[in-house]
């Protein structure tokens, strides 16, 4: 998710106190409700304001600090918006398992989601029976392709080859993580278009350039989604902000639509290529009469996997080869499991169970560097507890995903990179369940599992190819984040070697 970056280059003095003036004034005549989770009250603006920008630009102990403060469920005000965050496992564990009844609401009341669901509500920001029809249709999809199987290894395999190839013709130090999203943006163009893009091809860059222009704007929680328009208006940056992501959506959605416009004049009901064709058929079978199978629930739900699969992903496959160069021993380590275990065959998917220390390795990785330290924001429409604090409807709940795989109830000196720790003394695969890189609860992230054989098979067959060093040994990256919605890898190059 988005949080605002460095304010005071957005707004000057003036339009400051304005927006403070009323916004104060506001809060004085409305009380809020009593016995919520402590935390910033609603009048400290600048508190709040504070807290979101230094959460979004990555300020270590932000959050330590607060949890320090307050306790492990805190509350900060967005505006008049009512933000409940929830760290550590056990609480993450019963607000979206245990009372996962009232808390899997979407808080599709925000100004910022509303934005964002004007053509449709897809899965992610859709509730109820809605959401469940259409989650199930994109996970029939994902199985009709293979996801988890043989068949749909070959497409990933076409990918690394296609990276091997790129490496291998441009043998100097590089940024990895483009090479990375062309790959995983054609595994998403396979599964929902039936297609893929050479990566010298225009189409793929243009489609990558949109999705990172998106990717890069506010989500559906900003503080700037409660401004007047009139305010916002005053403020050039923001409204800048505005207006690209406007356009960039709109670039995604003349896409989007021209790939099911060419599947609409080719649909055959005997030859279900792809996800297009397969809610072509589901709509088709409703007669036009389920206001479920709309043309902007297939748009958000296509955008969602796109953000998902190929954004999420890709910077997760980041982390991994950047934790390659900078612990070679444990690179190493993986290439000789691999060898022993495989050989010089390609590794398959039916491998994993074998390679215990690169699934212990993948597992440390998602740990250390989650993406995804908040998930979408979850909400409840009626009022609730939990753990003995009140939460008022239409609050939005924030579970810190973070906190629960470096709780160290959970993990034993969970800052430090230690593959090991999933392995017991036999040399088994131990799981641990405050791992929840991918969310947990029915909201869990319905991509996992490709996610899960994509991060596998790509480091897996790429280590065996190539060992990966550092772009010159002495450039210690230090694990430095990029501010964003995502937990990302600051930029960083590597140089590949093919193995002999």
């Amino acid at each position: 998710m988005e949080y605002t970056s460095k304010l005071t280059d957005l707004i000057n003095l003036p339009v400051m106190l304005i927006i403070l003036a009323v916004v104060l004034i506001y809060l004085v005549f409305l009380s809020g409700p009593k016995n919520i989770p402590p935390g910033i009250p609603k009048w400290n603006l600048l508190a709040s304001i504070s807290f979101f920008m230094k959460l979004g630009q990555r300020h270590e102990g932000t959050m330590q600090k607060m949890r320090t403060k307050y306790g492990d469920i805190f509350s900060v005000y967005m505006g008049p918006q009512l933000v409940v965050i929830v760290t550590g496992y056990d609480n993450i564990y019963q607000a979206l398992v245990k009372q996962a009844d009232v808390f899997s609401d979407r808080p599709t009341w925000l100004p910022g989601a509303k934005e964002m669901t004007k053509f449709g509500k897809g899965i992610g920001l859709n509730d109820g029976e809605t959401s469940r029809v259409l989650r199930l249709l994109a996970l029939q999809a994902l199985c009709d392709n293979g996801v988890g199987r043989t068949s749909f290894e070959e497409k990933i395999f076409e990918e690394i080859d296609a990276i091997s190839e790129a490496l291998l013709e441009k043998q100097e130090s590089r940024e990895f993580k483009h090479l990375l999203t062309c790959a995983l943006n054609n595994v998403i163009n396979s599964i929902v278009f039936g297609v893929r893009f050479e990566y010298k091809d225009p189409k793929i860059h243009d489609l990558i350039g949109t999705l990172d222009k998106i990717f890069s704007l506010p989500s559906i929680l900003s503080p700037f989604d409660f401004l007047p328009k009139c305010v916002i208006r005053r403020i050039p940056k923001v409204h800048k902000m505005r207006t690209d992501k406007t356009e960039a959506i709109a670039e995604l959605q003349a896409f989007v639509y021209s790939q099911i416009k060419e599947h609409e004049d080719t649909y055959d009901t005997s030859n279900i290529r792809d996800f297009v064709d397969l809610y072509i058929k589901v709509s088709k079978e409703e007669n036009g009469t389920n206001d479920v199978f709309t043309r902007g629930n297939l748009f958000q739900i296509i955008s969602e996997l796109y953000f998902g699969g190929s954004e999420t992903t890709s910077a997760s496959m980041d982390w991994v080869f950047l934790y390659m160069i900078e612990y070679p021993d444990v690179q190493t380590k993986c290439q000789a499991e691999i060898q022993k275990v495989c050989g010089d065959k390609p590794i398959l998917y039916a491998d994993r169970s074998k390679l215990k220390y690169v699934q212990a390795t993948l597992l440390e990785i998602q740990r250390c560097a989650n993406v995804a330290s908040f998930p979408l924001p979850h909400g409840n429409k009626c009022n609730a507890t939990l753990n003995g604090h009140f939460i008022p409807e239409n609050t939005v709940i924030l579970p810190h995903l973070e906190s629960s795989n470096l709780d160290s109830k959970y993990w034993d000196n969970p800052k430090e990179f230690q593959p090991e720790r999933f392995l017991d003394e036999s040399g088994k695969l131990v799981a641990n369940p405050a791992l929840i890189p991918f969310s947990v609860g029915p909201r869990v992230c319905p991509g996992d599992a490709l996610a899960k054989m994509e991060l596998f098979l790509i480091l897996t067959n790429l280590v065996q190819r190539f060992t990966f060093y550092r772009e010159r040994e002495d450039m210690h990256h230090g694990f430095k984040r990029r501010d964003g919605r995502t937990l990302q890898a600051a930029p960083y190059k590597l140089r590949a070697v093919q193995r002999k």
